[in-house]
C-alpha cells in the first residue's frame, strides 16, 4: 500500500451532502431526523481518464503527492427553485477553496443555490449535466419504488467521448426504522416525483469526472439501500426497496447502456449510499447484477459508523447509530440482503451492515473514504453542532473529549485496515462528511493527496492488478480540524477548567 500518514485532507462543515432535523422528544429533548437531504444538486471536476489534472506520485512512504492543472478557487452560484417541502442547505460562509455549509429548510419556491464555480480548467455545462432516468420511462422493475410507490429513478450523463469506464454513487439521506420516523421525512427523501429532469454536477466534485459514463442514484427509499419489502409485508407498513432499486440500476447500464466485460466499474456512495454499497459491494457479480469480467472498485464515503458509548443522556434510538442499525435489520427483516450470499458471517446480520464491522470482511478492492471527526457520527451522538465562531456549547469540555474519543476509535480502526488484501483507506481530522460530490473532493487534501488523487491511485492499483491500494490516513496530529489540509479552521480548544480533560483527550492518541 501506499504508506501515506501524514498531514490532512477533508473539508469544513459538509451539511450539503446531508441536512438534518431535531423533533421534540417526551422529555423535551431534541432528536434527530437521520439527515436533510439537500436538493438533487451533484457536484464534480477530478482527475483520471481525460481529466484535466494530472497526479504526479511520489516514491512509497514519501507522503507527497502534488495535483498539477485542475485546481479550483471560489465558487459562485446560480438560483433555481427549490420545490415545495424539499430540504435545502444553503452556505453560511464562504472560503477561498469551498463552502462552509449550514443546513436550512427551504421555503416554498425559495433559491436552491446550485454550483456554477469555476469552468476555466473543467469540462463544460454541458458536459456535467445529468438528466433524470425513471424506471416507468424505460420499463424497469415496477416494484423498484420510492417509499410513496413513485417510480425508481437515477441521473445519468454519458462520458464527454465513448468510454469504457463508469462510476455509480448510491445517494445519502439516512434512514427510517419505523412508521413514525418515516413520516417526519421530506419528499425529497421519499419520493422521485420532486426531483428535477436535469441536474449540473458541481465542477470540483466526482459527478464531473466527464471521463467516465456516471450515474447518481438519489435515495428516496429510506433503507440505506438495504431493503426490500413492500409496505403489504412490513409491519411498519412502509415500502422500503432500496435495495432493488439498486439492482435495477445496475441492470439496466448493462441491458440498456453498454457496461460489459473489460469495463472499469467504481461503484460506491455517500454517507447512506456508502453504507448500501457496502452491503452490496461482494455480491456485485454473484448476483449477476453486472458482467464478470467488469474491473470493480468500491468508492465508499463516508459509511464507517463506529460503536460508542452514549453521550450524557442521549441514549435514544434517535442518537445511537448501534441501535438504529440494529431496529433497520429487524423493520426491514433484510437478513439474506445484509449477509449476501455468505459474504458476511458476523453472528448476528445487523452487523453486516456496521461500517466497522463489516468493512473489514470486504474482499473487492475499495477505497474507504472516513473522516476521524465524521460531521454524521458526531452530532448523531451528541445533538449538538459546532456554531458559528467554530465551537462546541458549552460545557465544552465534555464536547470536546468525547469528540476526542470518537476519532480515535475511528483512526485506530482505519489504521487496522492496513493489512486488509483490498483496502484503499482515505481519512482526515476535517469535521465533514461524505463530501465528494461538491468541491472538496479535489480541493481538500491530506499530505497534498485529495480524494480525486486518492481514488486516481486506487484505479491505478486496479488497472495494475495488485492490491497496492492508497493509504492515506493522518496521524500529524490530534485536535478537530487540525490538519493542514482542513479549508475551514475550527475552534474547540475547552474554556474554563476543561483543560485536562483536553489533555486526556489529546493523550488517547499518543
Amino acid at each position: 500500500m501506499y504508506g501515506y500518514t501524514t498531514p490532512t485532507d477533508d473539508s469544513a462543515h459538509h451539511r450539503r451532502e446531508s441536512s438534518w432535523r431535531l423533533v421534540a422528544a417526551a422529555a423535551a429533548a431534541l432528536l434527530m431526523l437521520c439527515f436533510w437531504a439537500s436538493s438533487p444538486a451533484l457536484a464534480g471536476s477530478g482527475v483520471h481518464r481525460g481529466l484535466d489534472g494530472r497526479a504526479a506520485v511520489a516514491p512509497r512512504g514519501s507522503g507527497l503527492l502534488q495535483l498539477r492543472g485542475n485546481t479550483s478557487a471560489g465558487i459562485s452560484w446560480d438560483p433555481l427553485r427549490a420545490p415545495c417541502g424539499s430540504g435545502l442547505l444553503q452556505p453560511r460562509a464562504n472560503t477561498s477553496a469551498g463552502i462552509f455549509w449550514d443546513p436550512l429548510r427551504a421555503p416554498c419556491g425559495s433559491p436552491l443555490l446550485q454550483p456554477r464555480g469555476n469552468t476555466s480548467a473543467g469540462p463544460s455545462k454541458a458536459q456535467r449535466r445529468l438528466e433524470k432516468v425513471s424506471f416507468a420511462d424505460v420499463g424497469e422493475d415496477p416494484l423498484a419504488t420510492c417509499n410513496d410507490g413513485s417510480p425508481g429513478f437515477f441521473y445519468w450523463a454519458p462520458a464527454a467521448r465513448p468510454s469504457r469506464s463508469w462510476i455509480v454513487l448510491l445517494g445519502y439521506g439516512g434512514w427510517c426504522w419505523d412508521a413514525a420516523s418515516c413520516a417526519l421525512r421530506p419528499p425529497d427523501m421519499t419520493s422521485s416525483t420532486v426531483y428535477a429532469d436535469f441536474v449540473d454536477a458541481d465542477p470540483g466534485g466526482i459527478a464531473a469526472w466527464t471521463g467516465f459514463n456516471r450515474v447518481f442514484a438519489p435515495q428516496c427509499s429510506s433503507d440505506a439501500w438495504m431493503g426490500d419489502i413492500g409496505a403489504n409485508e412490513s409491519a411498519s407498513g412502509v415500502n422500503w426497496r432500496g435495495a432493488r432499486i439498486m439492482r435495477a440500476i445496475l441492470r439496466h447500464l448493462t441491458r440498456r447502456r453498454g457496461l460489459a466485460d473489460g469495463d472499469t466499474l467504481v461503484f460506491g456512495g455517500l454517507s447512506a449510499g456508502a453504507r448500501g454499497a457496502m452491503v452490496h459491494l461482494d455480491t456485485l457479480k454473484s448476483e449477476g447484477l453486472i458482467p464478470q469480467g467488469v474491473k470493480l472498485l468500491g468508492y465508499l464515503d463516508s459509511p464507517y459508523y463506529v460503536e460508542m458509548p452514549a453521550f450524557g443522556n442521549y441514549s435514544d434510538i434517535w442518537h445511537r447509530v448501534t441501535t438504529q442499525t440494529q431496529q433497520m435489520a429487524v423493520s426491514l427483516r433484510n437478513d439474506a440482503i445484509l449477509r449476501g450470499n455468505g459474504a458476511c458471517t458476523l453472528p448476528e446480520a445487523w452487523q453486516c451492515g456496521f461500517g466497522e464491522l463489516r468493512i473489514p470482511l470486504l474482499r473487492t478492492p475499495h477505497l474507504l473514504v472516513a473522516s476521524q471527526y465524521d460531521w454524521y457520527g458526531l452530532f448523531t451522538a451528541q445533538a449538538a453542532d459546532l456554531n458559528a465562531s467554530g465551537s462546541f456549547p458549552e460545557p465544552q469540555c465534555a464536547y470536546t473529549a468525547y469528540a476526542f474519543h470518537f476519532a480515535m476509535v475511528t483512526r485506530h480502526g482505519l489504521q487496522a485496515l492496513r493489512s486488509a488484501p483490498h483496502a484503499g483507506v482515505y481519512s482526515s481530522t476535517c469535521y465533514n462528511h461524505a463530501v465528494s460530490l461538491w468541491n472538496p473532493f479535489t480541493a481538500e487534501t491530506v499530505g497534498g493527496v485529495s480524494r480525486a488523487d486518492a481514488l486516481q491511485l486506487a484505479l491505478t492499483a486496479l488497472d495494475s492488478n495488485n492490491n497496492d491500494m492508497p493509504f492515506i490516513v493522518d496521524t500529524s496530529c490530534a485536535g478537530l480540524g487540525c490538519g493542514s489540509g482542513c479549508v475551514s479552521r475550527v475552534n474547540v480548544s475547552p474554556s474554563g477548567g476543561c483543560h485536562d480533560d483536553h489533555a486526556l483527550g489529546v493523550a488517547l492518541f499518543k
